[in-house]
């Protein structure tokens, strides 16, 4: 059971981690973009 707990618990963690990072990429390629935009 505890065991268990862990295991589900790390799952949400590396899920929560994993939506970190992709709304970090589409906010750096957002901000890539309109900085692109504005040197052109």
């Amino acid at each position: 059971m505890l065991i268990h707990y862990k295991s589900s618990l790390h799952i949400e963690n590396a899920a929560q981690a994993n939506l970190q990072f992709a709304s970090l990429v589409l906010a750096l390629s957002h901000g890539r973009g309109d900085w692109g935009a504005g040197c052109l």
